[in-house]
This record gives C-alpha cells, sequence and structure tokens, in this order.
C-alpha cells in the first residue's frame, strides 16, 4: 500500500511524462540485461544496468509521489496549462524533503538490482 503524497508540485501531464519515462528507461535496461545474458559477459559488465535501473526508479518514484526533484530544489512547481510558480517556504521545505528521499530511494532500489544482478550473473549451476 502506498503511503500518500506529501509534497505535490506537479501536474497529472508531469506525472503522466515521468512515469512513461520511468517505463520506457525499465524498458531500456530490460533489452542491455537481455543483450548482457545473450552475450554470456562478465559479472562486471552488468554494471551497465545501473543507470537504466537508476533512471527507472527516479522516474517511477517521482510520478507515484508526484514530486519533481529538480522543482522541489528549485522551490517551484508546475502549474496545470505549463508554466511555473514559486511556492512558499514550509512548502519548499517539504518539498525538498521529499526529493532527497526521491534520490535515496532511487539509489537503494537501483543499487540492489545493479548488485543482484551482478551477484546473479557470477553463480554458474551446473547439473553435474
Amino acid at each position: 500500500m502506498s503511503a500518500a503524497p506529501r509534497c505535490v508540485n506537479i501536474t497529472n501531464e508531469g506525472e503522466r511524462r515521468r512515469r512513461l519515462s520511468g517505463w520506457a528507461a525499465l524498458l531500456a535496461g530490460a533489452i542491455v540485461l537481455g543483450g548482457l545474458m545473450y552475450r554470456g559477459a562478465p559479472s562486471m559488465a552488468y554494471f551497465a544496468v545501473f543507470p537504466f535501473a537508476f533512471g527507472a526508479a527516479f522516474a517511477l518514484l517521482e510520478a507515484r509521489q508526484k514530486t519533481c526533484v529538480i522543482l522541489g530544489f528549485k522551490g517551484a512547481a508546475e502549474v496545470e496549462g505549463g508554466g511555473l510558480r514559486r511556492v512558499d517556504e514550509p512548502e519548499r521545505t517539504e518539498a525538498r524533503r521529499e526529493a532527497k528521499r526521491i534520490l535515496w530511494r532511487s539509489l537503494a532500489i537501483s543499487l540492489a538490482v545493479t548488485l543482484a544482478l551482478v551477484i546473479a550473473s557470477g553463480l554458474s549451476f551446473s547439473a553435474e
């Protein structure tokens, strides 16, 4: 179950764009992963999946929390129909806090996925 967003600084259209880019990064990462597996790449090559995992986690978490990290640090929010508006200090503080949460969670998720792939790729199974 998802917690309610703490700070909302993107519109529904902004949420849709971030969700779409997150899924695109996930698909690109799956293609890279498939290529690595097909070629029998060494374990360390699987670190190539990290940027895609990070991009996917980052964009999908932004969409889920309805918070843009960059806008959170700038103290701005999207408005319907396009453009940005400045936010007051309490909202700005909360947006920065939420932006940091998103960054750290994205990093943790992408590191966990990447390390799991590196470890799994180094395991060999034989039916001897």
